[in-house]
């Protein structure tokens, strides 16, 4: 089964018109049932709505302004983009493409889909130099210390990895951004913008990568009482049919010194209601956190590709 990535269209130029994707597997957590899927995803926009010619194949160089893709007989595709896909994708991913004829011997890139995880430094080199990992937290979502102190302790014993205490995550709320000790609205708080850089974490930390966490509020697509997004599915029990339910999705990305960008990965955590008496509730982070079982399938399920030496 295919699950839907959240897609950002652009618009045709005469350079190209780009659309992130991808996507990876999926989870069981808490009562509700998440199902493996495929490591590729279908956007929004079938295939067979492109007019463009598709490939698939291996990113062998991602630059600011083209990608260049060889698919399994050799061929070597330079697709210009209107997109920097750098911070996104690296090279050595499984991608799929749709192109346009461009000039100059190029091609202009119609659509791209490719993995949420990417290695942007081999695995071997993050594990051999990364030993201290500072977490850089913000979420758009209550109650989100205990996701992160669950997420260092993980750390800790599947990676190895010495993690300090994870300071509070940039508050979502006004009322969140007021200064208990003084009763003053924080403004830096509240945007998220305070002296907790990747840079100044590091330092401080003395580590030699940052974790930055990204905890999103987003609306999950509902189908026959199922929600899908993200490369998640979970089924909602009661409520509504088809529409919409408020939801979690975590973005991570893995810094080294520098400021280079050594991984990333995103996946949706899970749906912020749940089935009460055949009618549907609100649902805390807290109380998604109480199903460790499930929590800890999904932290193994996210980190899967750098605990284990990809193939």
């Amino acid at each position: 089964m295919m699950a839907r990535a959240h897609v950002r269209r652009l618009r045709l130029s005469t350079h190209l018109p780009v659309l992130p994707i991808a996507v990876l597997a999926a989870v069981l957590l808490a009562t509700v049932f998440a199902e493996a899927i495929s490591p590729r995803v279908k956007s929004h926009a079938q295939p067979g709505e492109h007019s463009g010619t598709r490939i698939e194949g291996v990113l062998t160089q991602v630059h600011a302004a083209y990608v260049v893709v060889r698919t399994d007989d050799g061929k070597e595709f330079t697709l210009q983009t209107q997109e920097d896909f750098r911070p996104k994708v690296g090279p050595g991913s499984k991608v799929k493409a749709w192109y346009l004829p461009g000039g100059d011997g190029y091609f202009t890139l119609e659509w791209l889909e490719y993995p949420w995880e990417s290695f942007f430094t081999p695995w071997d080199v993050i594990h051999s130099e990364v030993k201290t990992v500072a977490i850089l937290p913000t979420s758009e979502v209550p109650d989100a210390s205990g996701f992160f102190a669950v997420l260092a302790a993980y750390l800790r014993t599947n990676l190895h990895w010495s993690v300090p205490e994870v300071s509070p995550p940039a508050a979502s709320s006004t009322l969140e951004a007021v200064d208990p000790a003084t009763g003053q609205f924080d403004a830096a708080r509240y945007t998220g913008q305070g002296p907790q850089t990747v840079a100044t974490l590091m330092a401080s930390a003395q580590a030699q990568a940052v974790l930055e966490v990204d905890i999103r509020s987003v609306q999950a697509p509902v189908r026959d009482r199922v929600a899908v997004w993200d490369g998640i599915q979970e089924s909602l029990g009661g409520g509504p049919k088809a529409g919409e339910a408020p939801a979690t999705t975590v973005a991570l990305k893995l810094w080294g010194t520098g400021g280079k960008l050594l991984w990333i990965n995103q996946r949706g955590f899970a749906v912020l209601e749940t089935s009460s008496g055949g009618h549907l509730r609100d649902r805390s982070l807290a109380e998604v956190l109480r199903n460790t079982a499930g929590v800890r399938d999904w932290l193994n399920m996210m980190f899967a590709g750098l605990v284990s030496r990809p193939q």
